[in-house]
């Protein structure tokens, strides 16, 4: 029988001559453990019945728009679509792309490559069944085994087995933010690792640390130019970076969508940033206590997207552009999305639909807090010039 998450964090901390795991293996087992992870477990986490929202959860606006902007890229490039979604949870965004899609244009529908990459036995699940009438356009791939369930890499290493190279659309929502990271802080000019312990006395989960050693993390904040702030924490993605450079080495040309919550690494020099960006979530309330109740919460941290994007300049791609995602969505053409209607029911779903849109573009919305980062290897210019600040003029006179 399988330890539990409980029994095999215990039995780490206990294998280790300073009692104590790096917060990077904590995370991992409590986000990725075979049977009792957060995101391995066979319940919503999704939605108003789980513990957040994201963006496809609001209206399907959103995947509609990311669909009549990706048709647009692939009929400038001249390709048929061939699109990779990376983590794809619940299978909603992907429903909801593929119905937009075949109303949109039913030959490209049919012509259509939709890859899911995932690792949750029990999301995988949720996508087939979400997926059943658009089965004939999706591939999945890395069928999640019990014996690396829990290593960020093993999915990536299957597909690089059964599909030796890709070329087209990559996206992923809201996925880097939940890869584990290490924690570091400075304490009276040295810098220490925070990692966790065990108390027995009290039956809980406790933050350790002991002086910085790790030379990979040394390497991470010298290459990036990270010199943390007297009392500041910080968080070090190691698994991010590899991340980038396995996909970069898979992803032979197209175009690369990351979203997700992060910022630029300039930025930690805000006291906004001091104690580092970790938060949890559960039944949509926000917290910054990992160690109470582990693999019951999610766990994430911000997205440094300078660091990805340099990382992945040094395997060939080139930053299209780091864009607030309602400014992106507002160029993909979500107020083409709007539609005139004299309803006054505020349900009506033109009504819902309309409202969703304004959610979505509103810095006050879901969107405020979140980024686009576009990368791109070998597209021609003409892709690259749909890429064009948005201006609301052609919109004003409709009265929107």
């Amino acid at each position: 029988m399988m330890p539990s998450l409980k029994q095999e964090l215990i039995s780490r901390i206990s294998a280790d001559p300073g009692q104590m795991i790096s917060f990077r293996d904590f995370m991992n087992l409590c986000l990725y453990h075979p049977e009792d992870g957060y995101y391995m477990q066979s319940r919503d986490k999704i939605g108003k019945q789980g513990d957040y929202y994201t963006s496809s959860s609001v209206h399907p606006v959103f995947a509609e728009t990311i669909a009549h902007f990706v048709r647009k890229i692939c009929v400038a490039w001249e390709k048929r679509i061939t699109f990779c979604e990376m983590g794809a949870g619940t299978g909603r965004f992907a429903r909801q792309f593929l119905d937009a899609l075949h109303e949109i244009d039913s030959e490209a529908y049919h012509q259509t490559r939709y890859l899911i990459i995932e690792k949750s036995p029990y999301h995988l699940r949720q996508q087939q069944h979400l997926l059943a009438k658009h089965i004939s356009q999706v591939t999945w791939a890395g069928h999640p085994g019990e014996k690396d369930a829990g290593d960020n890499m093993a999915v990536k290493n299957r597909v690089e087995n059964s599909l030796p190279s890709f070329e087209g659309i990559l996206f992923s929502n809201e996925l880097v933010d939940a890869f584990p990271v290490y924690v570091v802080e400075k304490r009276k000019g040295v810098l220490y690792e925070i990692g966790v312990g065990y108390d027995d006395r009290h039956d809980r989960f406790v933050e350790k640390c002991r002086p910085l050693a790790n030379e990979h993390i040394l390497t991470y904040l010298e290459e990036f130019g990270i010199h943390p702030l007297e009392g500041q924490r910080l968080e070090v993605h190691l698994d991010a970076l590899e991340w980038v450079r396995k996909v970069s080495a898979w992803f032979k040309a197209g175009l690369w969508f990351t979203v997700d919550y992060g910022f630029c690494t300039k930025e930690l020099e805000s006291p906004v940033y001091k104690r580092g960006t970790l938060r949890c979530f559960y039944q949509h309330q926000v917290d910054s206590d990992p160690y109470e109740q582990p693999g019951q919460k999610d766990i994430t941290a911000h997205v440094p997207f300078d660091v990805l994007s340099q990382t992945a300049e040094k395997m060939g791609w080139g930053q299209v552009g780091l864009y607030p995602q309602t400014e992106f969505l507002l160029m993909a053409g979500i107020m083409d999305r709007l539609e005139e209607h004299r309803e006054t029911d505020p349900f009506h779903p033109v009504a819902k639909k309309n409202r969703a849109i304004h959610h979505l573009i509103s810095p006050q919305g879901i969107s405020g807090a979140l980024q686009v980062l576009t990368l791109a290897k070998g597209v021609p210019d003409k892709v690259l010039n749909l890429f064009q600040p948005f201006s609301f003029a052609k919109y004003l006179k409709k009265g929107y």
